[in-house]
Formats: structure tokens, C-alpha cells, sequence
């Protein structure tokens, strides 16, 4: 499953986050965000929600 980047950019910065910040709200590692925000990595459904959750959106709402 694939994060789209750009989407995850606009909302992380609708929420005012930082990747540091989106990494310890969703409780995944900084390298983890950083990879999702350059496309080099996948994620799991479970991460997806970890992160949707962090940034009140629905997970539909950052994949491609």
C-alpha cells in the first residue's frame, strides 16, 4: 500500500506537524515518515490508520 506524498504533506500541514511530530503522534519511527514522504516505502493498513489517526483523516484519504 502506497502513501501518496502529497497527499500526506497537505495534511500534515493542515494539522501544523512536522514529520518528528506526525512520528510520535502516530507512534511510528521519524525514518518511517521520512520514507513515506519520498515514496521509497510501503506501509501496512495497520500503520496507514496510525497515521490517518494522527492527522484526523480518513485513511482513504492518503493513498493514491
Amino acid at each position: 500500500m502506497r502513501i501518496n506524498s502529497t497527499k500526506l504533506k497537505f495534511a500534515m500541514a493542515r494539522k501544523c506537524m512536522s514529520s518528528r511530530d506526525l512520528a510520535e503522534s502516530a507512534n511510528v519511527s521519524y525514518d518511517s515518515v521520512i520514507s513515506y514522504l519520498s515514496r521509497r516505502r510501503d506501509t501496512t493498513p495497520k500503520t496507514l490508520g496510525k497515521i490517518a489517526k494522527a492527522l484526523e483523516v480518513d485513511p482513504a484519504e492518503l493513498i493514491d
